[in-house]
């Protein structure tokens, strides 16, 4: 993850904690690292009560085939969550203080022709809602929906600045469409009262791509809120992406992963995962359909998980010991 466009938020932290662990002497010492290692210990004690983050997927069907994605490789059946199914999961949310929801996982929110109604349903029970869109459905009448629904910020994928690089690394998107899109709805958010949502323009660097981060960056910082340059994974050895530049990488001894004290993801049939290498359910933890989400959060499957990453033997797990990510907490 660059730390260009990232001042102002928490991933700024994350992004100087990164570039310290690769930089900073100090910080790679025995002394540091045993007081680093003091900080997450306390930090996983907190979280053990609620996750601080719950992502929703209302559905799994997307319009694009990108290429860094493991959409195009997933194989569990495509649908949309259930209006019983969701408002469940906003309740459980609710009755373990759950603070932010993001209504998307791997699917584009835009085609649950609901998803306007669910932001409303979820601000009512008083969550801050994310949503993450590739903006190609974005179009006006869209565009004030989600306005109005009182999303709190949408964050949009891009990851080109000239059509040719766009359309094909998100193939089946056409550029000039996506750009006019985002650029009508920055306009009419111009014009409507309160500056809701927060628009988060994303970028994820590949090899074709990576020539055009700085422009993409420059075009779009003055015009949303934040501009996120990442790197593209390979979903813990699933995809191959040897062709698409750099993952997460360090040489320093691993941590417990924060995914598994700091987010939920429950997909649109109501299994429980941990993290979005998981994104066919490899890893299931439990299922709301059956239980409330604090049962599962704190049940036998997800403290196995846990227990595993605290005593460093998170390479039992298959999808843990391939995954190149370096927890920063």
């Amino acid at each position: 993850m660059s730390v260009m466009g990232l001042a102002g938020t928490n991933r700024f932290l994350r992004t100087l904690g990164i570039y310290l662990i690769k930089r900073n002497r100090a910080f790679r010492s025995p002394l540091g690292q045993a007081m680093y290692l003091g900080y997450v210990s306390r930090r996983m004690r907190k979280l053990d009560k609620r996750p601080p983050f719950v992502h929703i997927e209302t559905t799994n069907v997307c319009n694009a085939r990108c290429t860094m994605c493991s959409y195009p490789i997933m194989q569990r059946p495509k649908g949309y969550m259930s209006d019983q199914l969701y408002l469940k999961i906003l309740r459980d949310c609710a009755e373990m203080r759950v603070a932010d929801v993001n209504l998307q996982y791997l699917g584009e929110p835009l085609l649950d022709q609901k998803i306007c109604d669910r932001i409303r349903e979820a601000k009512e029970y008083g969550f801050r809602v994310q949503m993450v869109s590739n903006a190609s459905l974005l179009d006006e009448a869209k565009a004030r929906g989600l306005l109005a629904s009182g999303v709190d910020e949408l964050r949009i994928s891009m990851d080109g600045f000239t059509p040719k690089t766009f359309e094909d690394i998100r193939v089946g998107l056409k550029f000039e469409k996506v750009k006019g899109n985002v650029e009508r709805f920055l306009d009419l958010r111009a014009r409507h009262r309160g500056a809701r949502p927060r628009v988060v323009m994303c970028f994820v660097g590949l090899a074709g791509n990576q020539s055009e981060s700085k422009q993409f960056y420059d075009f779009w910082r003055g015009k949303v809120d934040l501009v996120l340059i990442s790197q593209a994974r390979d979903w813990a050895g699933q995809l191959p992406l040897v062709q698409l530049g750099a993952t997460y990488s360090t040489s320093l001894p691993r941590v417990p992963c924060n995914h598994l004290w700091e987010e939920v993801i429950v997909l649109h049939d109501g299994r429980v995962t941990v993290c979005c290498e998981s994104y066919d359910g490899q890893i299931t933890v439990g299922d709301v359909r059956e239980q409330p989400l604090a049962e599962i959060w704190r049940g036998p499957a997800y403290e196995r998980l846990r227990r595993l990453h605290r005593e460093n033997r998170a390479g039992e797990i298959p999808l843990c010991g391939a995954c190149k990510y370096y927890a920063i907490w």
